[in-house]
């Protein structure tokens, strides 16, 4: 209850039925904090949604709005979520409980989170594709570029992949925040997979969790000329096989969860700061859950498994938001022709129309020049005699 309120003291909040005597505005003249922030953000979107503005631009302000997203999640959405399992009464400034928060957050962020997918699928990848840059499905690659993917995931990706599977003797792992996930059902079996194997005994299939290295990129070249690419994600999916030998698994699905990264530091409490600040990122990283994201294709059943076994509710739940799309900076080393603002030097109006160039900006409007350093310092300081 202390640490919700703390957090209510740093948002602003106030005791419900003291606005009044002390808030000179009344509320609905204010805006809501958390409401405020999403609007911003929907600026950042509009800027994506923007055709004048180079391609690669756009994609880089796409992934500019899912950090923020990401960031809002993990900071504000936790705070709110916080104060509503503590039971917390207080009022924001505005005049809404954290639960009301929470539901209208919900309802303005759906419509945007979809204009972003639309941006993305009908606007900037089949404009990707006009330029030469594909970005493919693993199924939709012919023979040699699956066998390139497959040679890869071998050499790049094998080595450094440990799947967790869940039964008795091992609970459901802790799944790190922001990280891609595979989540797949397994059982035991033998031989390939869709050769006629006898099922297993029931209550047989376990749940496993494949984890994306974060180390390796998540679009894969699959061409000589590195101009098509496919995901990350659904190499490792293809290769399954080679993860769970000797087991019938079933389709991948991926997934990602967004957790607590709020942390409240008192320095007046702290007899040692930085190492009260290096305990609380630890600390950080364990967080609880907020958020699940789940690629449309996921079946009900594990959804719930998901989400019960993170403590989430439906309403933490997202479906359907663009999962594998990595930075633009990463995905695309080479930058196709007319996707990126070429910049241009721009010189000073003033200093332009002067005689010469290289001119200090007093120099050219005319103004005396500054006095040297050392007459503003009286001539002491400036310089360290040498010792000895």
């Amino acid at each position: 209850m202390a640490k919700a309120t703390k957090k209510l003291q740093k948002h602003g909040a106030r005791p419900d039925g003291a606005a009044a005597a002390q808030s000179p505005v009344p509320a609905e003249l204010l805006f809501n904090r958390e409401l405020s922030w999403i609007e911003f953000n929907r600026r950042v979107l509009e800027e994506a949604l923007d055709e004048s503005h180079p391609l690669l631009e756009r994609l880089k302000f796409l992934a500019i709005f899912s950090t923020n997203l990401d960031e809002f999640f993990m900071i504000r959405v936790s705070g709110l979520k916080e104060e509503l399992e503590e039971e917390v009464v207080e009022l924001s400034p505005d005049g809404m409980t954290p639960a009301e928060q929470l539901k209208e957050i919900s309802a303005r962020l759906r419509p945007v989170v979809e204009t972003q997918m639309r941006c993305l699928k009908e606007e900037i990848l089949p404009q990707l594709k006009h330029h030469g840059v594909r970005i493919v499905s693993y199924k939709d690659l012919d023979k040699h570029e699956k066998q390139a993917a497959n040679a890869y995931f071998m050499e790049k990706v094998f080595p450094i992949l440990t799947p967790q599977a869940v039964d008795p003797g091992h609970p459901f792992p802790y799944v790190s925040n922001l990280s891609l996930n595979l989540g797949l059902m397994v059982e035991p079996g033998t031989g390939e997979q869709g050769t006629g194997v006898p099922p297993a005994p029931k209550g047989g299939k376990r749940f496993a969790r494949i984890k994306l290295p974060p180390v390796v990129p998540r679009l894969v070249p699959v061409d000589e000329s590195g101009t098509k690419f496919t995901f990350l994600g659904s190499i490792i999916a293809a290769n399954a096989d080679a993860l769970f030998p000797e087991m019938r698994h079933g389709k991948s699905h991926l997934f990602r969860v967004t957790r607590d990264a709020d942390i409240e530091i008192r320095e007046d409490e702290a007899g040692d700061l930085l190492r009260t600040v290096q305990q609380t990122l630890r600390r950080r990283r364990f967080g609880s859950a907020v958020r699940l994201e789940v690629s449309t294709s996921m079946p009900a059943k594990m959804v719930e498994y998901l989400t019960t076994s993170l403590g989430l509710t439906p309403e933490g739940l997202r479906r359907g938001r663009p999962l594998q799309h990595p930075r633009p900076d990463a995905a695309l080393p080479a930058r196709p022709a007319g996707t990126e603002r070429q910049a241009a030097p721009v010189d000073y109006p003033r200093a332009a129309a002067a005689s010469g160039h290289g001119l200090r900006r007093d120099q050219a409007e005319g103004r005396p020049a500054p006095p040297p350093l050392h007459v503003l310092h009286g001539g002491h300081g400036l310089h360290r005699r040498g010792r000895g």
